[in-house]
């Protein structure tokens, strides 16, 4: 069966996690074509695992192209009853977002021509990423085709963003989430329609090759902060990059040097759901204590900055940028542990369980985080990691004095993360389960049970 994934746009160096998936459920013999709105930068199809699915890729035409006009037009005149099934779903359960709804209108006249390309392709399911424009073009273009749909959620695109998510959990023969925190989440908010979401985690290799490198260059990488869909309305910048880190068999916690101050790294965008500004908080309430370096960009780092020269601890919080693979694994190597102080914003939006922090406790750094989110997911508190309450500076400060001060606590988190990330996090293990739930979907939109099974991958 061919497998028609709708993603907003590609390449995406914030989504390299998915352009991973992808490349792990290609090997594992699915047969997937990769429909994109609109496309990315082309130096990012130089670098795996880009370069691996350039070939299955289309990009639609324009959303007011004379292309995708003409499809609309098609599609009215011979399917005009599929085309107005949809409206009364769109109009019904949208009065939950109706802002969002009347910016997101205008783009769905994508769906004619998505659901053309499907055909052509010989696409039997419609998959999409994220709720939002991706996932509402699915829904309808699925509509329009006659095939099954199946959606993948993550973050901004739940917690925040409303618009036509309800229609599309009740249309989707499959619903997954990469978070308990958002499974959760949407079944709360949704009642029954979101009884069937499937928690299936991203992960990291276990495997040395993370399908990351350039090719020709294996030190040259480029990869994603955390799934995150921005809201096309507010301000956007790049989560930094990550390396794809291999799951550590032997983790090698740093050794912080007794010379220097103990060094702290947190990786993201500078946005409020990040909860950095409590970091910044937790530096100054240990004066001449530990040092912060913030790895990303974004719309708070000004803030940021002047926050810290208010609480006169400029001289020990280094800002970045964004990061390439060899400049944040030279930002692993340098630090001795990793924060993600995450809070939920005043919009509601929230982490999922960032890859950027699963990849800094892969490469052995040990992990402090808030429990905020899904974070508590990776970071169990005195397994894997210190778990601290959100939006509290005083115990983000004592628990990276706690790992300051015991040269053996990092060194059995990191032997806890090492045996979690094999456990829950595991790539190739969540791959396979998934792609026993995608292959179990019929092209009729019943449910097969065959998924696959796999040891070590948690289920919803």
């Amino acid at each position: 069966m061919v497998i028609a994934v709708v993603l907003e746009t590609f390449p995406k160096a914030s989504e390299r996690f998915i352009a991973r998936e992808l490349s792990a459920l290609i090997g594992l013999g699915l047969d997937l074509r990769v429909f994109a709105l609109t496309r990315g930068p082309d130096a990012l199809l130089a670098e795996e695992p880009f370069g691996g699915l350039a070939g299955r890729v289309s990009w639609l035409p324009g959303v007011f192209s004379a292309k995708a006009m003409a499809e609309k037009a098609r599609v009215a005149v011979s399917r005009p009853a599929r085309l107005l099934r949809l409206l009364p779903g769109a109009v019904s359960s949208e009065i939950r977002d109706p802002a969002r709804l009347a910016a997101l209108l205008p783009r769905l006249a994508w769906a004619p021509a998505l659901a053309r390309a499907a055909e052509k392709a010989g696409a039997g399911l419609i998959w999409a990423h994220f709720a939002s424009l991706p996932g509402a073009l699915g829904w309808m273009a699925s509509r329009l085709a006659g095939v099954p749909f199946a959606l993948s959620v993550h973050a901004w695109d739940i917690f925040v963003n409303k618009a036509l998510v309800a229609a599309q959990l009740e249309e989707a023969q499959l619903v997954t989430a990469c978070s308990a925190a958002a499974r959760d989440f949407l079944r709360e908010r949704y009642g029954a329609s979101a009884d069937k979401v499937e928690l299936v985690y991203h992960g990291v290799p276990e495997s040395g090759d993370a399908g990351t490198r350039r090719r020709g260059d294996a030190e040259r990488e480029t990869a994603s902060d955390e799934s995150t869909n921005v809201d096309p309305e507010a301000p956007q910048s790049h989560g930094a990059s990550s390396p794809c880190t291999p799951v550590p068999v032997s983790p090698r916690p740093r050794v912080p040097a007794s010379d220097r101050p103990f060094r702290v790294l947190a990786v993201g965008r500078l946005v409020p759901k990040k909860g950095f500004r409590h970091l910044v908080e937790a530096a100054a309430l240990s004066p001449g204590g530990f040092e912060v370096e913030f790895a990303g960009d974004g719309p708070e780092r000004g803030d940021l900055e002047r926050l810290a020269a208010a609480r006169r601890v400029s001289g020990r919080i280094r800002f970045s940028g964004e990061l390439d693979g060899a400049g944040l694994a030279a930002a692993f190597a340098r630090s001795d542990a990793v924060c993600a102080p995450s809070v939920v914003a005043p919009d509601g939006d929230r982490d999922g369980v960032p890859n950027s922090l699963l990849e800094a406790m892969a490469a052995g750094l040990p992990a402090v985080a808030a429990d905020a989110g899904g974070l508590a997911e990776a970071v169990e508190d005195g397994r894997t990691g210190l778990l601290v309450p959100p939006a509290d500076p005083g115990a983000l400060a004592e628990a990276i004095e706690r790992l300051e001060g015991d040269a053996d606590l990092p060194r059995r988190l990191a032997s806890g993360a090492a045996e979690l990330l094999r456990e829950r996090f595991s790539l190739e293990k969540n791959a396979a389960r998934l792609a026993g739930l995608l292959t179990a979907i019929s092209p009729d939109g019943s449910h097969r049970c065959t998924q696959m099974n796999t040891d070590g991958a948690t289920a919803g």
